[in-house]
């Protein structure tokens, strides 16, 4: 099979039960038959394992936006589809076969979006109390506030009288 990608010799390796088509030595994608990207996962759940890296060639240039051909069936060309929006991947896949084409790079980031690192919390930042010394100065100033300058006993105001402020009101 050709690579839709850089027209290279795809070769067959295997990942745990899984045979799959890899484009060592030229631009490192990795075709997926149907249902194989499902039983990868399944078979490698932890995200922090690398799964497949083939080898690749730095030199070789890919143009993620040209029209691919499935390398599986050879007359029908590639659908570019986002995978998930966070992602940032675009997968190619036929529509026939329903078999897909990752570019290097892609499973890892399809492996991170559908198995995210736990999110680890920031300590919130606790504000400092503010202690204030209390003392006998402190304690007068308070009851001169609230009580008066001139007693030492507390005096309570009588509420004014509903008539004599009427009568006040009646005269003025």
């Amino acid at each position: 099979m050709k690579c839709p990608a850089c027209q290279g010799q795809l070769r067959r390796f295997k990942i745990g039960s899984v045979n799959l088509d890899a484009c060592e030595g030229g631009c490192g994608g990795i075709w997926f038959d149907y249902d194989e990207l499902v039983k990868v996962d399944c078979e490698h759940p932890d995200p922090n394992q690398t799964v497949a890296t083939p080898q690749y060639d730095p030199a070789v240039s890919v143009d993620d936006y040209a029209v691919r051909a499935c390398p599986h069936c050879a007359e029908e060309t590639l659908d570019k589809k986002l995978f998930s929006l966070g992602s940032g991947v675009i997968l190619d896949r036929c529509l026939e076969c329903r078999g897909v084409w990752l570019d290097r790079g892609e499973l890892e980031k399809i492996r991170e979006s559908l198995h995210p690192r736990p999110f680890k919390p920031r300590p919130v930042p606790r504000k400092p109390r503010l202690l204030i010394p209390i003392t006998f100065a402190v304690i007068e100033q308070v009851r001169i506030l609230h009580l008066g300058p001139r007693s030492g006993t507390l005096q309570l105001k009588r509420p004014p009288d509903k008539n004599k402020i009427a009568k006040s009101a009646r005269l003025g």
